[in-house]
């Protein structure tokens, strides 16, 4: 007499491999924006080293900087997560 054995569950390597490969993007992306972050903030400095800025300009241009930097970033995860989303429901 044979008995049915229940199937195990397939899993979906090539969606994991593409959430996976997404989740790498963004990281690099934002890695990329804070690299840009860095350099801005060097220039600023180095602006107000040569006394082409004042404090307050440099603070007020750091300010914008790390505010763009949050914009951009928090754009990134935005894509992102809709972008995985997208490929789990695949």
């Amino acid at each position: 007499k044979l008995t049915k054995a229940a199937k195990p569950e397939e899993t979906k390597p090539a969606e994991e491999v593409k959430h996976t490969e997404e989740f790498k993007h963004a990281e690099e992306t934002k890695v990329q924006i804070r690299n840009v972050r860095r350099e801005t903030i060097e220039k600023l400095k180095a602006m107000k080293k040569a006394s082409e800025l004042t404090e307050d300009d440099l603070k007020q241009g750091e300010k914008k900087t790390q505010e763009l930097t949050d914009k951009f970033t928090k754009k990134v995860d935005s894509i992102s997560a809709d972008k995985q989303k997208e490929i789990m429901e695949l």
